[in-house]
């Protein structure tokens, strides 16, 4: 399996977005030492959000507090391809082809802390 995760720019920005390859799992996305998300070193584990290939399918298994599926806070599940996820400040849309007809892990969400 090969995912990609293309960044969204803020409107009116004119420059290219950057697209992030995963082709080996699992793999770790973080905040990496430019400030921006990209592929964590392995060794690193704990300081991003890890993605693993389970039959087919892309599926988020550990989240960050800052990380959203489609708008909601998620901590693990599924990713469909077309899903919009948010690390931090920044927002993608994944890509990827199902190679299964199993269902996708239903999306596990935080429910945020009352204030």
């Amino acid at each position: 399996m090969r995912a990609r995760f293309f960044e969204l720019q803020p409107m009116g920005d004119k420059t290219l977005a950057r697209t992030i390859y995963c082709d080996q799992f699992p793999v770790v996305l973080g905040t990496v030492e430019n400030g921006t998300v990209g592929v964590v070193p392995e060794g690193d584990l704990a300081q991003g959000c890890v993605f693993d290939e389970q039959d087919g399918n892309l599926v988020l298994t550990r989240a960050t507090p800052d990380t959203f599926l489609n708008g909601a806070p998620i901590q693990e599940g599924g990713i469909a391809p077309g899903d919009r996820l948010k690390i931090g400040r920044t927002d993608y849309v994944v890509s990827y082809e199902r190679v299964s007809h199993s269902e996708l892990p239903e999306p596990v969400f935080r429910i945020p802390a009352a204030v």
